[in-house]
């Protein structure tokens, strides 16, 4: 997307380059067109003043001075009026599309600093958002303590794949994952770490520091549980659901150079996935 803006703005200047460049012709052509013009008036009365016997004033033609007087001082400065009215408009033209292009930017710019914010937290959103997404590996890690961590995983997930269609699989992942987002995002101070087909993982503190950090992962522990229950009524499908919750200390990092993540690492993370793959349905 950068390219893209980059390639809008490269336009805009090649545009405006092409057309001031015409218009520095156009007046070149009219000022030289009036020199020589004047050149030519001033040594014609040379000659008349200077060489009357060379030229007599007798033998000029009546209407020669008339002539030369309106092309020098009537039509010329019509041309340069003329000539400066159409820069003035061609300005004006191209402003109002450098306006544009530097409207289409600023827009492409907010797009992009959104999708930044959909593959990494906000807390290293700034940091990576002038960055290539390729190196976003090589940032430093951030430490976090005094957190806690909470794994959540549809049981038996493989087996309702055999009894659903994969359209069918689909719908039922969107809605259960669009609910514990919108439960999360009430329950307040939740990290959604990452989404990895029926697993979630997420972190309540850390990067945003709360002292009931425990409170608010065991609370959306419980939504999560009410939202599987509700959609496997509805569904008259049988969900359940695994979720683990651990306090401690983690560490995050970004992983990979092809479509990047932010992951967590740590003891504690590997405690929280231990307890969910032994706990009950």
């Amino acid at each position: 997307r950068a390219g893209e803006g980059r390639g809008v703005l490269a336009s805009v200047c090649c545009g405006w380059k092409s057309g001031h460049d015409r218009r520095d012709t156009m007046l070149f052509i009219l000022i030289l067109f009036r020199a020589v013009l004047s050149i030519g008036v001033v040594l014609l009365e040379l000659l008349v003043d200077s060489w009357p016997d060379l030229v007599p004033v007798d033998e000029v033609p009546p209407t020669l001075r008339d002539l030369s007087y309106i092309l020098f001082q009537l039509f010329c400065p019509f041309l340069l009026i003329g000539a400066s009215r159409h820069a003035m408009l061609e300005f004006v033209r191209r402003r109002t599309q450098v306006l544009k292009s530097t409207q289409l930017l600023l827009t492409k710019q907010v797009r992009i600093e959104k999708l930044v914010h959909s593959l990494v937290p906000p807390f290293r959103a700034n940091a990576l958002r002038n960055a290539p997404p390729k190196t976003w590996y090589q940032f430093p890690s951030d430490s976090f303590t005094s957190c806690t961590v909470l794994q959540m995983d549809i049981a038996g997930f493989t087996d309702l794949s055999t009894h659903l269609l994969a359209e069918e699989l689909i719908d039922v992942l969107n809605v259960a994952f669009s609910h514990i987002d919108q439960a999360a995002e009430y329950v307040g101070n939740i990290w959604k770490v990452e989404t990895i087909g029926d697993c979630l993982i997420a972190v309540a503190g850390g990067p945003n520091p709360c002292a009931d950090h425990a409170f608010r992962a065991v609370h959306l522990g419980f939504c999560i549980l009410e939202i599987m229950e509700r959609i496997s009524a509805h569904l008259d499908v049988t969900l359940q659901v695994r979720v683990a919750v651990h306090s401690g200390d983690i560490c995050a990092a970004g992983v990979g150079s092809v479509l990047p993540r932010c992951l967590i690492f740590g003891k504690d993370v590997e405690v929280v996935r231990v307890l969910e793959a032994g706990g009950e349905r």
